[in-house]
């Protein structure tokens, strides 16, 4: 079964694509090519340890530049290796687990503390940019929404919560990507628009409503923010039917022309192994966007519509094995198996 609306709005802003990679991060467990790798790589525990330590690396990887990044993996693997070494002479496997964890501990609570003064606490208020409030006034009485501003410039209206995504700084700037969560409802994506605000020297905040729509070629998109060496990258991934895109935003140029990315399924798919990405439902099946395209051609129905209705498509059914046909059952509305709310139920049918 695919996703659905709600899993897709969750994870397009879930875990967005880090902006840099964390070299030399983590754990090589498949091939243990050091010992500290070898020692961690023996015990659950101490690989679930590791793992919340270098965790609170990455989540700075869109929010510190990159002499910051490899500064913070030097000194997390230089520590590990003292870390092994503390216990590693007088122990056996059971007892260097116990003697390990609680060692641990400390040194990811400082991660933490370093995580919180880098990036801050990500959803708390007001956030300091460039030495300016970045904060939600809320009307007396009220606690659930308000309207955004940047010392005294307003933003936004309507914001339930200031969701950062991504920090840019130097000299000359300090920029914020995020989301101005509005509430309601996950799936639609016009609830959380993404702006940017810059902060520079003896000049107005700049402020950038980056476009959730492409020349009107799709609804709202959910858009993804990252950090970049020169700024941020916005991305709308494709959607089933829908060709998504990419634009940049630097400090010298703005938000810069969007890049097309074309919808496609995912060549050599089949149905027999994978039903398609869960972002997109079947539709991102190579074997069954043909299926459709067929079916779209015979039953003279646009193939855009067709997509959008199996985008998130609930039940499969199959009918009369031998001849080996399927029958899928499109819904492109949330409301549970049996209750479609779109126009465009439909069947597809391939052998």
């Amino acid at each position: 079964m695919a996703a659905t609306r709600w899993g897709f709005a969750a994870l397009c802003f879930a875990l967005a694509a880090l902006a840099q990679s964390v070299p030399a991060a983590a754990l090589d467990c498949a091939n243990k090519p050091s010992h500290v790798d070898d020692v961690i790589c023996g015990s659950a525990e101490l690989e679930q340890a590791s793992a919340l330590m270098w965790g609170s690396i990455q989540e700075l990887a869109n929010f510190a530049d990159e002499k910051e990044m490899s500064t913070l993996v030097a000194d997390q693997n230089r520590w590990l290796a003292e870390w092994v070494q503390s216990c590693d002479a007088a122990n056996a496997p059971a007892g260097l687990t116990a003697c390990l964890i609680p060692k641990s501990q400390p040194r990811y609570q400082l991660l933490e503390s370093r995580r919180l003064q880098i990036a801050g606490d990500r959803y708390s208020e007001p956030y300091d940019l460039g030495g300016l409030s970045l904060a939600i006034s809320r009307p007396e009485g009220r606690s659930d929404r308000g309207d955004l501003f940047i010392s005294n410039m307003l933003v936004a209206k309507g914001i339930y919560r200031l969701e950062p995504r991504a920090r840019f700084r130097h000299e000359a700037v300090d920029a914020l990507a995020f989301v101005a969560n509005g509430g309601g409802a996950g799936y639609i994506c016009a609830n959380f628009p993404v702006y940017v605000v810059a902060v520079r020297p003896d000049r107005t905040p700049e402020v950038v409503r980056v476009p959730a729509k492409l020349d009107n070629r799709r609804d709202d998109a959910c858009i993804a923010a990252s950090r970049t060496p020169k700024g941020f990258k916005f991305t709308a991934e494709p959607s089933a039917g829908n060709d998504g895109w990419w634009q940049e935003w630097t400090p010298e140029d703005g938000l810069l022309p969007p890049h097309l990315i074309a919808f496609a399924p995912v060549p050599g798919t089949t149905m027999t192994r994978d039903l398609g990405d869960p972002l997109v439902g079947p539709v991102r099946n190579e074997q069954f966007y043909a299926a459709l395209s067929r079916f779209s051609r015979e039953g003279r129905i646009p193939l855009v519509t067709l997509t959008h209705a199996f985008a998130f498509a609930w039940e499969q059914h199959i009918d009369d094995p031998p001849s080996q046909i399927r029958i899928f059952n499109g819904c492109s509305s949330i409301g549970g198996p049996g209750r479609c709310y779109n126009t465009a139920e439909a069947k597809a049918l391939y052998d």
